[in-house]
């Protein structure tokens, strides 16, 4: 309701099976809205074409029964008018079902699998003149990896995809949230779908500890990023301080010597 009041012109919902549950209570609230579903992959499924249809179709059929069991019901008690075709259909000449829209989330490097339906069909054997008439369908895929553009994107949805465009590169992607100050205040929802998809362990384990920008209630990344590569230098410093302890004392040098030099005490030594 709160997204409808701000003027959007389609939902999109996250999750195509979270779209069949709740399609018949957005419609019916919501009769104008355009309701668009998100299948997500993180690895190419080369039956993809047939699946997506699958899911549209099965709207198709929904809409076409719920609309059926409308109209039959109106024929009987309201007693409207119907041509012997449309009572048989259950659907009259002017009537209309919703469009569906299904859109491929996709995370991996690159989509190696069949964008329509023909690219799955063995059409070797099949004479030239008969291809024409074989119903095709196409797939809408959006490859977050190679997606030139993010800034055509409003909200965190934006720096959720630049998060994952830069996953596999430590410096770049560290780099791009040191200099982008809307990483200061990201949804925590966004923080941990980016920690999700960015496979980083010290992402996961500064959630542990998240740190909450006091205004709005808002993961401040730049200063987890910033904390990470402070503790990093601070490990490198104890990793190297401990390879000289080591040099040292294989080398004969005392422990009076050892802890003057390696600034430590005899309990940090041990």
């Amino acid at each position: 309701e709160k997204l409808v009041n701000r003027g959007i012109k389609a939902l999109v919902v996250a999750c195509n099976t979270a779209t069949s549950a709740a399609i018949n209570d957005l419609r019916q609230a919501y009769p104008d809205l355009i309701v668009i579903g998100i299948e997500h992959q993180e690895r190419t499924h080369y039956l993809m074409p047939l699946r997506c249809m699958g899911y549209e179709t099965r709207e198709y059929e929904r809409q076409a029964r719920k609309h059926g069991k409308q109209l039959l019901k109106e024929y009987h008690e309201k007693r409207i008018q119907l041509t012997d075709a449309e009572y048989l259909c259950r659907f009259r000449k002017e009537d209309r079902l919703y469009p569906c829209i299904t859109i491929v989330l996709y995370f991996g490097d690159e989509w190696d699998g069949a964008t329509s339906l023909l690219q799955l069909l063995n059409l070797q054997e099949l004479p030239e003149e008969f291809i024409p008439f074989i119903n095709d369908y196409h797939i809408h895929i959006l490859p977050v990896k190679q997606l030139e553009r993010t800034d055509i994107f409003h909200s965190d949805l934006r720096l959720v995809f630049d998060s994952i465009r830069f996953a596999n590169n430590t410096e770049e992607f560290r780099t791009h949230v040191l200099q982008n100050p809307a990483f200061q205040s990201l949804d925590d929802d966004a923080y941990h779908m980016i920690q999700t998809y960015s496979h980083s362990p010290e992402l996961e384990k500064f959630e542990q500890t998240i740190y909450i920008n006091s205004e709005g209630g808002a993961v401040n990344m730049c200063k987890a990023i910033t904390e990470l590569i402070a503790e990093g230098k601070e490990e490198g410093r104890l990793e190297t301080k401990k390879e000289l302890v080591h040099s040292m004392h294989k080398n004969g040098v005392c422990l009076e010597q050892i802890m003057q030099i390696a600034s430590l005490s005899l309990a940090e030594l041990e």
